[in-house]
């Protein structure tokens, strides 16, 4: 990571220390032994897979496991090595993966800027199902002076408001989309083992209007990074310019608190109508990613 940073990494302010603390932890016997007994019964929670070369580490890749669908991340191969189909060895490995396990398509997100990859992705059989803007902003910047709705009342995220909000973020995206990357309860009830292993801090508002649920975001801070992370943001449809400012608001104050250098929101294109208010409140876009998806059944 350190010899080949990302484009994604400053924006980050990833410290590699961290991350291989993380890794460590992983690697502790508690956590190999849950991770262990879920492959075993056929639900995995996390793969990781190494190149080398006699001692030294030239690429990595890890794998995460929904219910249906296995996601890349972390793909890395040394400079040294590129273009020498070493990407596509990793990758493979992957798909492997996910074929042994039944997931239904393998997903990855790369930098729009990124063509090589997405070449080589696309040579791999895979295709793009959306675009996301990474959008940046200093917290410490003053919140507030903007419109709310008098009707709206905003509050810590509870439990039993799941179900609705996975409800709210299934209609606002495209069917294709849905199918993908599908919003689940359970990842808005409780911290993963990945984010455990991270120790990160994190804070969750609801936005009811009238009694009834309207938005939600989650805001995420860890040791591992400089930047807080908002993820993600619900909104009914059509969203209400004025209820994103009012929960994306909440969130920036509860950073800058925590004194954060700055705060990154991931907006996909089927959001897009929120980009002008996410832009008064100082968001701006910084880059893109596509979220591009193999279908594994297909063969």
């Amino acid at each position: 990571m350190r010899r080949n940073p990302s484009e994604e990494f400053p924006l980050l302010g990833l410290n590699p220390d961290q991350v291989e603390g993380i890794l460590q932890r992983l690697q502790r016997w508690p956590v190999r032994l849950i991770l262990g007994l879920s492959a075993a019964l056929r639900r995995p929670l996390l793969k990781i897979y190494v190149l080398g070369e006699g001692a030294r580490i030239l690429g990595v890749a890890m794998v995460s496991f929904g219910p249906e669908v296995a996601q890349i991340g972390g793909l890395t191969v040394d400079a040294s090595i590129r273009r020498r189909g070493f990407a596509q060895v990793l990758m493979n490995a992957c798909e492997r993966t996910g074929r042994h396990y039944r997931r239904s398509h393998l997903v990855l997100d790369v930098l729009s800027s990124n063509t090589p990859a997405i070449r080589l992705y696309e040579k791999l059989g895979y295709r793009t199902i959306r675009q996301v803007r990474w959008m940046v902003r200093d917290p410490t910047t003053p919140t507030g002076g903007w419109t709310t709705d008098p009707r709206d009342r905003l509050r810590p995220f509870r439990r039993a408001d799941a179900p609705k909000l996975v409800e709210i973020a299934s209609a606002a995206m495209p069917a294709s989309v849905r199918a993908l990357v599908r919003p689940r309860a359970r990842d808005l009830r409780g911290a993963s083992l990945s984010r455990r292993a991270g120790r990160v801090e994190a804070a969750s508002w609801v936005l009811e209007r009238q009694g009834e649920i309207i938005g939600y975001v989650k805001v995420v801070v860890s040791p591992a990074v400089e930047a807080a992370q908002f993820d993600p943001l619900f909104l009914t449809v059509p969203p209400a310019p004025e209820a994103c400012r009012s929960l994306v608001g909440a969130a920036l104050a509860w950073c800058a608190e925590r004194q954060v250098p700055r705060a990154i929101l991931a907006l996909p294109d089927h959001l897009d109508e929120l980009r002008p208010a996410l832009e008064q409140v100082g968001f701006t876009e910084n880059f893109r990613l596509q979220t591009m998806a193999l279908n594994l059944s297909a063969s």
